[in-house]
């Protein structure tokens, strides 16, 4: 497991966690809003693929039946 000030991790088997960059990089201007964005799209897609109720929680998790299934972390 990665370690210092930006490490994230979960035990072995308890969570799937991973990174993707996307392009372009926008205006950094519009950085603060991007975990909104992204976690409502994330909600949105799950809603409209699955059917399951997907919500976002602010600023950004999303959670289905109360319980956390993704958090957005844009850096």
């Amino acid at each position: 497991m990665k370690e210092g000030p930006f490490a994230w991790g979960a035990p072995a088997g308890g969570a799937i966690l991973f990174s993707t960059p996307l392009g372009p990089t926008p205006p950094m201007a519009l950085w603060p809003e991007l975990s909104l964005v992204a976690g409502e799209a994330v909600a949105a897609a799950l809603r409209a693929e699955t059917g399951v109720a997907a919500a976002l929680s602010h600023p950004n998790d999303v959670l289905v039946e109360g319980r956390k299934l993704a958090g957005i972390l844009p850096e």
